[in-house]
């Protein structure tokens, strides 16, 4: 991890730094196994807002990035949610209050790491839907990326909205040709990641 932030960065399970007009970048390589961590970054000006770019990265399957329109993991909308080959890519956030980037490996392979820049800028973002991982699919809501192995299963809940069993919308996710990875929901990773950072934030 670059200096400008520190190690603190990945010995810490949540940690919040603010942006600046000046990118910083931040590298994080050799990821251990079953690592969960979360970044949290706001604007150094408040009326500017954060944009992280991925620059580079290799993340093994079941092994995620997942980035969050806001600081708050529990109400905020899932960008992306990112696995295999990392491409150059820009996320900006469409208010002020910041960006969150979280990393979830498994317990299997180890994933190379990933390569990105944080800085803040002029200008909102805007996106109309989640990006999701290969074998996966948005809610409707935009809230979480869902296994399409778990869409039309019968079972329910797995989004918030309950699109994943919304007939004709999850027949659409089916019939889209997405492969099929496994049956990890997003939503699930994304509640442990909130539930078990409230738990360290009071200890």
């Amino acid at each position: 991890i670059n200096a400008e932030y520190g190690d603190a960065a990945f010995t810490e399970y949540n940690v919040n730094y603010q942006a600046k007009d000046t990118a910083q970048t931040i590298s994080i390589s050799d990821m251990r196994n079953r690592l969960y961590k979360v970044m949290t970054f706001v604007p150094e000006t408040n009326t500017k807002y954060v944009s992280i770019t991925i620059k580079s990265g290799d993340m093994k399957e079941m092994d995620f990035v997942m980035l969050y329109d806001g600081t708050d993991m529990s109400t905020a909308k899932m960008i992306a949610q990112l696995s295999g080959t990392l491409k150059e890519k820009t996320y900006t956030a469409s208010t002020t209050a910041g960006l969150t980037l979280a990393i979830m490996t498994s317990k299997a392979d180890k994933s190379t790491g990933l390569s990105f820049e944080v800085k803040q800028v002029g200008a909102s973002g805007a996106f109309t839907e989640t990006t999701c991982a290969k074998g996966y699919a948005r809610c409707k809501d935009n809230r979480y990326c869902v296994s399409t192995q778990l869409f039309c299963d019968g079972e329910g809940g797995e989004c918030m909205d309950y699109s994943d069993e919304d007939t004709a919308y999850c027949e659409a996710v089916k019939e889209s040709g997405a492969l099929q990875m496994g049956s990890y929901s997003v939503a699930l990773i994304s509640t442990c990641l909130v539930i078990f950072g409230a738990l360290m934030q009071t200890s």
